[in-house]
């Protein structure tokens, strides 16, 4: 986790020079100095990934549990541009609940070597909500009116991720779960206030009295709008 945090930051840093060398160099177009922006996003996929044992039910580091459908999100995210190529605000965005499959695979890795147990060793878990409330970093930069796209921008995400209620197991067994951080980083476009977006995300969490640490990751694809104010 922590390389991933050094490569945010860094990947920060960068596009913030680059993007001030554009704001100087280009001239934007009128823009207000603050913005909310309403979101809807699809995740065609999604996996959770586990290891140990809790109140009987073991999950196997190797093996990630997938969602068995796409995700549907929802959010909503205020940004004050502190200058014309950096925003900054919070934003809170809902994942509706998702079922995973028992397992992609049965491999793990024993002396080296990757095995195929034969067996399920990914409980299935039901009804995965998350929501998750964050601040945002949003360097943009002005593009060429050629292009037909105003702006393009990186997003860098962290914060909250509220796992609603407990995780029930295929065979009825119910894990309590403590819930844990997010982050994420991704990048989109805007057009005539329209966004389209590519983003990664992450969620840390414990499940059941053992506390055992997992990770939900997505990828999803938003569409949102945004009003200036």
């Amino acid at each position: 986790m922590r390389k991933v945090f050094i490569m945010a930051a860094l990947a920060a840093v960068l596009s913030v020079q680059a993007f001030a060398q554009d704001a100087n160099q280009s001239a934007p177009a009128e823009r207000k100095k603050s913005e909310i922006v309403l979101k809807a996003a699809i995740a065609p996929a999604g996996h959770i990934r586990a290891d140990g044992t809790t109140n009987g039910a073991s999950f196997i580091k190797a093996n990630k549990g997938w969602a068995d459908r796409e995700g549907w999100y929802a959010g909503i995210e205020y940004h004050y541009f502190i200058w014309s190529f950096l925003g900054i605000g919070p934003g809170v965005k809902h994942q509706f609940l998702r079922d995973f499959s028992k397992q992609t695979s049965n491999m793990v890795l024993v002396n080296g070597k990757w095995i195929n147990l034969g067996q399920p060793d990914f409980p299935g878990v039901q009804d995965l909500a998350i929501t998750d409330f964050y601040l945002s970093l949003k360097p943009k930069l002005t593009l060429p009116a050629s292009w037909g796209i105003d702006y393009a921008y990186i997003l860098l995400q962290g914060g909250y991720g509220l796992v609603h209620k407990s995780l029930t197991l295929d065979d009825g067994t119910s894990l309590s779960v403590k819930s844990g951080l997010y982050y994420a980083f991704g990048a989109g476009v805007e057009f005539n206030n329209f966004l389209f977006e590519l983003i990664f995300a992450k969620n840390r969490f414990k499940i059941g009295d053992a506390a055992i640490n997992a990770v939900f990751s997505a990828t999803s694809i938003n569409v949102g709008y945004r009003f200036g104010l």
